[in-house]
C-alpha cells in the first residue's frame, strides 16, 4: 500500500517515491532543506536531467533504520504516529536513503546513477550495474561526486556545492553515451579475464591487507588507504567464492572469470551490509583494486 512503511524488525525496507513524497522532510529554522534540498527533489532531479537523452526509472529504492542513538536512519513524529498510524510515511523523516536509477538496458548492464542520502550530505554515482543482483561500479573519480568529503584519497576533491553538484550530473548527461559505452567495454574485459585459485588468494589478500591497514588509522600510518571491503564484507565474498567453486554443487570445470571476482566483491555493497555514506566510495574502491590488478597481469 502507498504511504505504509512496515520496518518490523527489519533494517532495510524498500520504498518509492510516493513514500518520498508524502515523508517529513527536514527543514532548517528558516525553512530551507537541510543540505539545500530534499532527497524527493534530488531524486527527481536525476530522473528529469536524464530524461533529455535516455528513458531513466526508479530500479530500486530503499530506507533504512539503523536505529542508530546519535545519527538514527528513521525519526518518527510521535503525535502524528499515534493520530494517523505508526507505519505511515507521512510521520517518518527518512535520513537513509539509498537508491538506483536505471538508464539504459542492455543484455546483463545497465547503465546506473545511485544515489545515498544520509545526515552527512548525499553522494551520487554513475556506472554499469549487473541487473541480476544490482552490483554497481564506479569506474572513475569524475564519475562520483558528493556534498561531503568522501574518505577515499582520489575522491576527496569531490566534495561540491549543490550548484556544481547539479552541473556534474547535467555533464553526466551530455557525456551519456560515452559513460554508456565505456561501462559496457569495461564489463567485457572482465569476462574476457580467466583467473586462477591462485589469483583469488591475491586478490583477497589484497583486500585484507588494505583493511587492516585502514584500521590501522593515521596515528599508526600515513595516509592510510580506505578499505574497499570491511572484514565482515570481505567475510560474505569469500564465503560465496568458496560456495560457488569449492561447494558441493559446485559446476565442475567452470572457469572463474574477472566478472564473477568483481561481483563477489561488489555483493555486499548493499545497503543491508554496508552502510549508507559508504557504499558508493567502497564501490569505487572495489573498482579500483581490479582496475589496478588487471593492469598488472
Amino acid at each position: 500500500m502507498k504511504g505504509i512503511v512496515d520496518f518490523g524488525s527489519q533494517k532495510v525496507v524498500p520504498i518509492d517515491m510516493t513514500d518520498l513524497d508524502l515523508s517529513i522532510k527536514e527543514k532548517w529554522l528558516d525553512g530551507t532543506p537541510v543540505g539545500g534540498i530534499t532527497h524527493l527533489d534530488l531524486m527527481k532531479f536525476v530522473l528529469d536531467t536524464f530524461s533529455t537523452v535516455c528513458d531513466p526509472h526508479v530500479k530500486s529504492m530503499y530506507a533504512v533504520n539503523n536505529r542508530d542513538k546519535v545519527r538514527p536512519g528513521v525519526t518518527q513524529d510521535a503525535a502524528l504516529a499515534e493520530q494517523i498510524g505508526l507505519n505511515d510515511a507521512q510521520t517518518m523523516i527518512f535520513r537513509r536513503v539509498h537508491a538506483l536509477f536505471y538508464l539504459k538496458r542492455h543484455e546483463e548492464i545497465s547503465t546506473a546513477v545511485a544515489v545515498s542520502w544520509h545526515q552527512l550530505g548525499f553522494t551520487l554515482g554513475i556506472g554499469p550495474n549487473v541487473r541480476v543482483c544490482e552490483n554497481g561500479c564506479i569506474l572513475d573519480a569524475k564519475h562520483v561526486v558528493s556534498s561531503y568529503t568522501l574518505p577515499y584519497k582520489t575522491l576527496k576533491e569531490r566534495k561540491l556545492p549543490l550548484d556544481m553538484i547539479k552541473d556534474t550530473v547535467e555533464g553526466w548527461a551530455k557525456e551519456f553515451n560515452g559513460i554508456d559505452d565505456g561501462g559496457q567495454q569495461f564489463m567485457e574485459k572482465l569476462k574476457g579475464v580467466e583467473l586462477e585459485p591462485k589469483d583469488m588468494i591475491f586478490l583477497f589478500g589484497k583486500l585484507a591487507f588494505d583493511r587492516v591497514q585502514s584500521d590501522l588509522g593515521t596515528t599508526v600510518l600515513e595516509n592510510p588507504p580506505f578499505a574497499a571491503l570491511n572484514q565482515s564484507q570481505l567475510n560474505i565474498a569469500m564465503s560465496q567464492y568458496g560456495i560457488e567453486y569449492f561447494g558441493r554443487h559446485r559446476e565442475e570445470n567452470k572457469p572463474l572469470l574477472a566478472w564473477d571476482a568483481m561481483n563477489y566483491f561488489n555483493f555486499p555493497l548493499k545497503p543491508i551490509n554496508c552502510d549508507v555514506p559508504l557504499i558508493l566510495p567502497q564501490q569505487y574502491a572495489v573498482t579500483k583494486v581490479m582496475l589496478d590488478y588487471l593492469e598488472s597481469k
